[in-house]
């Protein structure tokens, strides 16, 4: 269907022609043919024409599938089809918009939530994908899982068991066997995604930068602790804290020790808890979700970036003004986006399905800001 575009002239060609030979005046050899030359040459004319009109009418019918193609692929991705007229650059409606009004200061304020899809890039495992931590956890992790199942008669699952303050307080070394598997203290460089939300800053459209993610990288790229909330924690990596007595110690005493998966516990003589990250656990309260929905409530543009949208309360954060965009950058749809039978999606919402920084780097494009965000990624990185 690409080189319908040739099937039309090459039709026109076939009926001009036939059309030419049938009516061009006769010379003097012509009058001399038989009338039987005639009704050949008339036969002729008639097949270019039958031939002319067939192959017009392929390149109508290549059309309206192709049309009918892209508006199914459409419906499938989330994406509009692209219209090689009006977007010479071939974006994706939801970019070419966002674009446009951030180009017009009709978008001023930009809120951002993330999980860990914007840092598998990285480097550092997601864990509910198929490829996630949770599905794969590794054979010692599974090892104590099933051993803590068959001791407190449960079901557990990784995803059930890793993060849960319950859990931890029974057998700290089932999260603590973990750790050198989820990367958690690793230093890692920042993707293009992450640096991204930096560009934000720099100019002025960054209202909040809100993470599930405990891996710290956006710190890398010089981004404002005044514009980040580490939702479940995470932003302080050099300390950890009593599940028991909730005292803080300096981390660096105790890397040889979970480093290898073992269990670090406090040092205090009445107490002897295990220590575990500044990060917040199932069955643990978060502190940020009111200060988040208020600036929601004054945003223009909610991006939500690699996030399966499962958890509570921080799946919750959409409510957004009427006229304001929400846009997910995701591998599949979550959230409102996926409730499409509840009626809940806007005219503004937009999905963009596909590796999150070949996206962020189409919009970067679309706002003509590629040289200020190579020069930023350099200069962080160099």
């Amino acid at each position: 269907m690409q080189n319908k575009k040739y099937l039309w002239p090459l039709g026109w060609l076939f009926i001009l022609t036939s059309l030419q030979a049938h009516s061009s005046p006769i010379n003097s050899a012509a009058k001399a043919r038989t009338n039987k030359q005639q009704i050949h040459l008339s036969k002729n004319s008639k097949i270019a024409l039958s031939v002319g009109g067939i192959i017009v009418m392929a390149g109508v019918g290549a059309f309206v599938i192709d049309k009918q193609l892209g508006q199914h692929e459409a419906s499938q991705t989330g994406l509009a089809p692209l219209d090689e007229n009006k977007n010479p650059h071939q974006f994706p409606k939801a970019i070419t918009t966002i674009a446009q009004k951030i180009n017009k200061k009709e978008i001023k304020k930009i809120v951002i939530l993330t999980g860990a899809g914007i840092s598998t890039n990285a480097g550092i495992p997601d864990f509910r994908s198929e490829e996630g931590f949770y599905n794969n956890p590794p054979a010692i992790v599974n090892k104590k899982i099933k051993a803590y199942n068959q001791k407190h008669g449960t079901s557990f699952s990784a995803k059930d068991m890793l993060y849960n303050l319950n859990v931890f307080k029974n057998d700290p070394s089932i999260f603590w066997s973990a750790v050198p598997y989820c990367k958690f203290f690793d230093s890692k460089a920042p993707t293009p995604t992450h640096y991204f939300f930096k560009l934000l800053e720099e100019k002025g459209l960054l209202s909040l930068y809100c993470t599930q993610n405990c891996d710290g990288l956006e710190k890398y790229t010089g981004l404002s602790a005044e514009k980040m909330v580490f939702f479940h924690g995470g932003d302080d990596k050099d300390h950890l804290h009593c599940a028991t007595c909730n005292k803080e110690f300096e981390k660096e005493q105790y890397n040889l020790s979970f480093e290898k998966g073992n269990v670090p516990y406090c040092p205090e003589s009445n107490c002897g808890g295990a220590l575990k990250p500044k990060i917040v656990f199932f069955g643990e309260s978060v502190e940020y979700k009111a200060k988040i929905d208020k600036l929601l409530k004054d945003c223009d543009l909610l991006i939500v970036i690699g996030t399966s949208f499962r958890v509570s309360p921080f799946n919750a954060l959409t409510k957004i003004p009427k006229n304001a965009i929400r846009l997910l950058i995701n591998n599949e749809k979550v959230g409102v986006w996926k409730d499409e039978e509840e009626k809940k999606l806007k005219k503004n919402d937009f999905f963009l399905q596909g590796d999150c920084d070949e996206i962020i780097h189409q919009i970067v494009s679309a706002l003509k800001w590629e040289k200020e965000f190579k020069a930023l990624m350099k200069k962080k990185t160099a």
